[in-house]
């Protein structure tokens, strides 16, 4: 009935996998209730929790950090990059800098950076098209420094007037 991809069960986190797995039960559930089935054989299935949620990764080292910050998009060809393709910069940096989730970043608009008691802050919400994870996702969050020293604002300011959206080489998909 379920075909489970091994290779993208190895980067799911156990509790993913449950999530998947509890829709499942309440599919079964919906065949018992309606008379489909008899039995719900997905009752009790579940992944052991290994660790917390937020052990679940491994952040990156310093080494590793190194290594893709040091790749010639950031060093010998930024400023093509920059141009041409300037989300390839900006996105990574706002992982590294704000801890922000990649669909966060991905689907910012313009009118979401915002001065705030002269402080430039991201707010984070679900306005237009954008979604979040869950309702404590929403926030209002300062800009870091080095984002901030490395150019940020200068390179919102240079974006088209007509184009809402901060990184214009990106597609929205549903």
């Amino acid at each position: 009935l379920i075909n489970l991809n091994l290779e993208a069960s190895l980067v799911l986190s156990n509790t993913t996998i449950n999530k998947y797995i509890s829709r499942v039960t309440s599919l079964f559930e919906f065949g018992i209730k309606y008379g489909y089935i008899k039995t719900n054989p997905a009752v009790d299935l579940r992944l052991k929790k290994n660790k917390k949620a937020s052990e679940e990764r491994d952040a990156f080292d310093n080494q590793e950090l190194n290594a893709i910050f040091s790749m010639p998009i950031y060093t010998d060809k930024l400023q093509t990059t920059l141009k041409n393709n300037p989300e390839k910069i900006w996105i990574p940096l706002f992982g590294l800098y704000q801890g922000m989730r990649l669909n966060e970043i991905c689907q910012l608009y313009k009118e979401d950076i915002i001065q705030s008691e002269n402080i430039w802050c991201i707010d984070i919400n679900e306005q237009q098209d954008k979604k979040l994870k869950n309702m404590s996702s929403r926030r209002i969050v300062p800009i870091h420094p080095k984002l901030l020293e490395f150019g940020f604002i200068d390179y919102l300011n240079s974006l088209p007037k007509n184009n809402t959206r901060i990184w214009q080489n990106l597609t929205y998909v549903q």
